[in-house]
């Protein structure tokens, strides 16, 4: 029977540590996660988005006025 005994405190003893590690792994998971939406919602980020969307809009809008000034000088340059 201690042999029994044995094993049974073994399967508990591993069943305790599969416990506490996976509450150790959602404890770490739920605090990565607010985290990353602390960081997702922070000032600081969305000014940095912003900024880079209005460099995007900037830059498309030179180009459209490069590709405009290149069919205009071609269109000229066809009928001089």
């Amino acid at each position: 029977m201690s042999n029994q005994n044995a094993k049974t405190q073994t399967l508990s003893t591993h069943l305790e540590l599969a416990y506490c590690i996976k509450q150790e792994l959602t404890a770490t998971y739920d605090m990565y996660l607010a985290n990353q939406l602390a960081m997702l919602f922070s000032p600081i980020l969305q000014d940095a988005l912003r900024q880079i969307d209005e460099r995007i809009a900037w830059k498309d809008n030179i180009f459209c006025i490069l590709r405009y000034l290149a069919v205009i000088t071609h269109a000229l340059g066809t009928q001089l």
